[in-house]
């Protein structure tokens, strides 16, 4: 443990002397991340195709404890974590896809009904609205959900990991989660963006 000696001047600033964590930002181990979908279908808004509700699942410890998130696709794309290759596997085997939302007024990467391609909004799928929320934001909800094992994208160091907090992302409880087999990409492609991408 070192100290430091220094003057002190009127009027400068003393926020060196703080010696608490509570100001400090809180940063996160991620031990483990899936992709997460819902076991129980979910009716789409506007034909009532049974439609499966996926996203991006965080089991994060911190300063205060374990924390199981759920991010929307929308969140960790715009986080820019995703491959061209998973992108991919997701349009294809669970319909998540670029996709323009009138009520947001932009393209985002979104759940998409198979049956008639109205996207499955994420302020629908995470925040709830209309009490349209289905598996993941329903609070009445306690169906499963299943998740997948994907590889870590950070090493072992804490991290801040902002946007897993972010406003279209879940608490969820972990008894409600099932791990299945880990997912594998064609090719044994990585989930994540290189710096090549």
């Amino acid at each position: 443990m070192g100290m430091e000696i220094r003057p002190v001047y009127a009027g400068e600033s003393m926020a060196w002397l703080v010696t608490g964590t509570d100001n400090a930002p809180e940063v996160w181990t991620l031990n483990k991340v899936a992709l997460i979908r819902s076991v129980r279908p979910v009716p789409c808004w506007k034909c009532g195709y049974k439609t499966i509700q996926t996203g991006l699942f965080l089991e994060l410890a911190g300063r205060d404890g374990y924390r199981c998130r759920i991010v929307s696709w929308s969140g960790v794309d715009k986080a820019g974590l995703l491959s061209q290759a998973f992108r991919r596997l997701l349009d294809v085997n669970w319909g998540v896809r670029p996709k323009y939302s009138k009520s947001m007024g932009c393209e985002y990467l979104a759940g998409v009904c198979p049956h008639c391609g109205a996207i499955q909004g994420d302020n629908f799928v995470y925040g709830n609205c209309q009490s349209r929320g289905g598996a993941f934001s329903d609070p009445e909800d306690r169906s499963q959900l299943a998740a997948f094992p994907l590889p870590s994208f950070v090493g072992d160091r804490p991290q801040s990991l902002d946007w897993a907090f972010g406003r279209f992302t879940l608490e969820v409880e972990p008894r409600r989660i099932v791990f299945r087999e880990p997912l594998m990409l064609p090719g044994n492609a990585w989930p994540w963006r290189t710096c090549q991408e």
